[in-house]
C-alpha cells in the first residue's frame, strides 16, 4: 500500500513539474520592462538615418555611413556625397540635391545675437 502511495505522489509531483516546465515558456523575465514601454508611439515616420558619425576636424570631414567611412566625392546607396556638415551630409542623386540628417528630428536654429549692452561707469 505505501509503495503505491509513494508511486501515486511522485507521479503527481512529476505532473508538476512538467507543468512548471511549461508555464516556464509563458512567464516573463521581471527584469526585463514592459514590451510597449520602448515601442515608438508614431509607427508611421520613419526617423532612422543610415548615418552614424560625423567627423569634422583639420584632416576633413568625413562621416560613417552604414559602418563605412565615407568623405566627399564617395557614393553611397542614396547618391554622392557633395556636402558634409555638423548636422547631416548632402548628397546629390537624380532626383536632385537632399540632406540626410545625422538627428533627423532635430532642427537647429542659431540663437538672435542681441547688441552687447553699453554701461556707463559712475
Amino acid at each position: 500500500m505505501a509503495q503505491h502511495l509513494t508511486l501515486g505522489v511522485m507521479c503527481v509531483l512529476f505532473a508538476g513539474f512538467v507543468h512548471a516546465a511549461r508555464a516556464d515558456d509563458v512567464l516573463r523575465d521581471p527584469t526585463m520592462p514592459p514590451a510597449g514601454l520602448n515601442a515608438p508611439t508614431d509607427k508611421s515616420t520613419n526617423t532612422t538615418t543610415p548615418i552614424q558619425l560625423i567627423t569634422i576636424n583639420n584632416q576633413g570631414r568625413s562621416a560613417v555611413v552604414r559602418g563605412t567611412t565615407v568623405r566627399v566625392g564617395d557614393t553611397i546607396t542614396e547618391g554622392r556625397i557633395t556636402g558634409i556638415t555638423g548636422t547631416g551630409i548632402w548628397v546629390k542623386s537624380g532626383e536632385g540635391l537632399s540632406e540626410l540628417k545625422l538627428f533627423p528630428d532635430v532642427n537647429r536654429q542659431t540663437p538672435n545675437r542681441q547688441p552687447p549692452i553699453h554701461r556707463t561707469q559712475r
